[in-house]
């Protein structure tokens, strides 16, 4: 009965490992899965840089397969210039410092050529013990989003840059209205001036020139009316013609005042007969005056 009890805690035992050591497998192949298909590029490196391990999402980045870098140094996924500026040393650096980095972006080199933006991120790989013995790093390509951002930055550029046109033309249509606007308003203030000139012209003409010329026809008038005594026909003439060039200036004050009440609207007509007959003889006298050589 004991042996019997032995050997079934025996078997209970080796069952136990046996479920136990199908778990681990069940998981290592769960995570084995999930990083041979994972979209990102998941490789492994030693101490030395020396590729281990290499995802198929690194495979659909870069176009290598695994049998083409495992074994070789992962600078051959780094651009040249990157090389030269010390782009490996500083990821060990880096790396050596914090035990990993994150969100690293940078550029790196496809089997075709092509160049492609991808964040990093790094980490030590460690045994129990504490030391050393690889790095893991994860690449995610971003090169579409870079791509975009800087199509983004381009187009911020170009609309600062119209803004800064459209700023500096709106600038230069706005001076050349402050200039217009100051050349209409010093033409505004000419205008006013001569308005008032205007003014005291008529002015002047209503109080200068009307009084005079009012009393001067009546004086003429006057003596047209009287008997003619000794004045001889030359005379009467004379006196006629000067009557009827005193009256011209006083058409010509009339004329001016006119023009004032029509600029206020107060213009009034008045519509008589006239003696076309004496309007003639009129102005062939005015000419016979000037000239002798005319009949």
């Amino acid at each position: 009965a004991a042996a019997w009890i032995g050997l079934s805690l025996v078997a209970r035992d080796a069952a136990l490992h046996e479920q136990a050591a199908a778990e681990t497998r069940r998981r290592e192949q769960y995570f084995t899965s999930i990083t041979t298909e994972s979209a990102d590029a998941i490789i492994s490196l030693n101490t030395d840089g020396i590729i281990q391990s290499w995802s198929r999402g690194a495979q659909q980045i870069f176009g290598y397969s695994s049998e083409e870098v495992v074994g070789k140094h992962f600078a051959l996924l780094v651009p040249d210039d990157l090389k030269q500026q010390g782009e490996i040393e500083l990821l060990a650096d880096m790396v050596a410092r914090k035990g990993y980095i994150r969100n690293h972006v940078t550029e790196r080199v496809t089997k075709d050529g092509r160049r492609v933006y991808v964040d990093i991120t790094r980490t030590l790989i460690t045994e129990p013990d504490g030391r050393v013995v690889g790095f893991a790093a994860i690449m995610r390509d971003i090169t579409q989003r870079v791509r975009a951002e800087a199509e983004i930055r381009q187009l911020n550029r170009e609309l600062e840059q119209r803004v800064i046109e459209r700023t500096r033309d709106l600038e230069q249509t706005s001076q050349q209205l402050r200039q217009r606007n100051a050349e209409l308003e010093q033409a505004n203030r000419e205008l006013q001036e001569l308005d008032r000139l205007k003014s005291d012209f008529i002015s002047m003409v209503s109080h200068e020139l009307r009084a005079p010329l009012t009393n001067i026809n009546g004086a003429l008038e006057l003596m047209q009316q009287e008997p003619s005594g000794g004045a001889t026909d030359s005379q009467r003439r004379l006196l006629a013609m000067a009557a009827d060039q005193a009256a011209r200036p006083t058409r010509f004050v009339q004329g001016v005042l006119n023009v004032s009440r029509i600029e206020a609207g107060a213009l009034t007509f008045s519509f008589a007969p006239v003696n076309v007959h004496d309007l003639i003889h009129k102005v062939v006298a005015d000419y016979s005056a000037h000239s002798q050589t005319h009949h």
